[in-house]
């Protein structure tokens, strides 16, 4: 079964989230924390909506490579700070040398795939992630590429960085600025 076949397959829930609901169920369980190479401490409070998921987070390349030797991760996900640009692409080539089997993700700092997307390919990143997206959508992404890494492997291109997100965050208001030649924060 391809990749195409398996996402096919997977049932389309459509409905309202309980408020009171917070914690994330049915992704796959992590036994190794997420690395997070991030200025914001934001992305800490989506993923830790997950019971099993520990983040360890990092706001430097510094920081990032004073931590990544210490034990092994199921997942970096990396966003070059506003002051190190290429910050991410040497922290996804960094952390494959020793964490082989973990999913990498690339966090561009454009909305754009047209922008982001060549930036994620370039460091070989197994999925790329732009800003906009939904807390319950980013969950079910990671957790979808989780298990396509698991199950089959990804093999990262435009192709599939584009499906991963159309299945899984089609609801997510990323999806306006693909088509905007403008720098995005000009975009009002």
């Amino acid at each position: 079964m391809g990749l195409f076949d398996w996402f096919r397959r997977r049932p389309q829930t459509v409905g309202a989230e309980p408020a009171e609901e917070h914690v994330v169920k049915n992704v796959p369980a992590l036994s190794e924390p997420i690395l997070l190479l991030m200025e914001s401490p934001a992305f800490v409070t989506g993923l830790r909506v997950v019971p099993s998921w520990q983040v360890v987070h990092t706001r430097s390349f510094a920081e990032f490579s004073a931590v990544l030797a210490r034990q092994k991760y199921a997942m970096l996900i990396a966003l070059s700070p506003p002051d190190d640009s290429g910050a991410a692409g040497r922290a996804i080539r960094a952390f494959r040398e020793l964490n082989p089997d973990g999913l990498t993700v690339y966090h561009g700092t454009d909305y754009r795939f047209a922008v982001s997307g060549p930036r994620a390919l370039a460091c070989g990143a197994d999925v790329l992630m732009v800003g906009g997206v939904l807390d319950r959508n980013l969950i079910f992404c990671l957790g979808t590429a989780l298990l396509l890494k698991s199950r089959q492997g990804i093999e990262p291109s435009m192709e599939f960085y584009t499906r991963l997100l159309e299945i899984t965050c089609a609801e997510s208001p990323f999806w306006r600025l693909q088509d905007t030649t403008m720098p995005v924060c000009e975009v009002e």
